[in-house]
């Protein structure tokens, strides 16, 4: 028995083994379009420094193979080469998903990124996560730019003929961030995502860090919370849409 035991411990240790990272985070950009009261990086936005193209092979160069790729900012849709880093990832590193979070406001550059990752890579899934942080004016004032909600739920029209055109490969999902300007609203504005657009999923997030103006905007009351988790829950589950949005 002793024997047998060894050689399975020499079996195990011949064997190759693929080496791969489950999820990697890509800072592509410090540059944003919008100025959210919550973000906690907002002391590092639109600085000079980012990394070059070149400087990003390399980190490509000397990484494994990487399950999910996050490209993380500022807003990664700003990156002027932002096809072409995720062209790079996807042939050397083998990614199979990738995640975008955006604020939409330039439907014609999120577009383009979306489109062309998905047709120039048929194994890739990309999951979009776009920013919803309030209902109507309430995402307005939380992002820092008028007009904000209407060019968010543009965008997310203007992605439907993708989501036709690659099925499950794309999944469209928002993000929410809660803090004491939204908290009262949550389900209105589950309600309102749900019935009017064709959304894969709803995800929240409570505000943490340094924030833009502190720590007033954390002041989300704890007895809110359980009521808050158990609408959040729900939307798990299959809901009844109307898709107008």
């Amino acid at each position: 028995m002793p024997h047998k035991a060894m050689q399975l411990v020499q079996l195990l240790r011949s064997t190759k083994r693929e080496k791969r990272l489950g999820t990697v985070i890509l800072f592509v950009t410090s540059r944003c379009n919008s100025f959210c009261r919550t973000c906690f990086y907002h002391e590092e936005l639109n600085r000079p420094g980012d990394l070059t193209f070149a400087q990003i092979e390399k980190v490509s160069g000397t990484m494994p193979a990487i399950t999910d790729l996050w490209l993380s900012g500022g807003e990664p849709t700003l990156r002027h080469d932002a096809s072409e880093i995720i062209d790079t990832f996807v042939r050397r590193n083998g990614v199979r998903r990738l995640i975008i979070p955006t604020n939409g406001l330039v439907k014609a550059r999120v577009f383009e990124i979306v489109d062309k990752a998905l047709g120039e890579h048929p194994s890739l899934d990309l999951y979009l996560n776009i920013a919803l942080d309030g209902y109507g004016e309430t995402h307005d004032h939380v992002r820092g730019v008028p007009g904000h909600w209407e060019k968010t739920l543009d965008c997310i029209q203007a992605l439907y003929p993708l989501k036709e055109k690659y099925r499950d490969r794309l999944r469209l999902n928002a993000n929410t961030v809660v803090c004491a300007d939204n908290y009262r609203e949550i389900e209105k504005l589950g309600e309102f995502m749900w019935e009017n657009c064709r959304l894969d999923g709803q995800y929240f997030n409570i505000v943490r860090g340094e924030t833009l103006v502190g720590d007033e905007i954390k002041q989300v009351p704890p007895d809110s919370l359980p009521r808050m988790y158990a609408y959040v829950s729900q939307l798990t589950k299959p809901l009844r849409r109307s898709h107008v949005c």
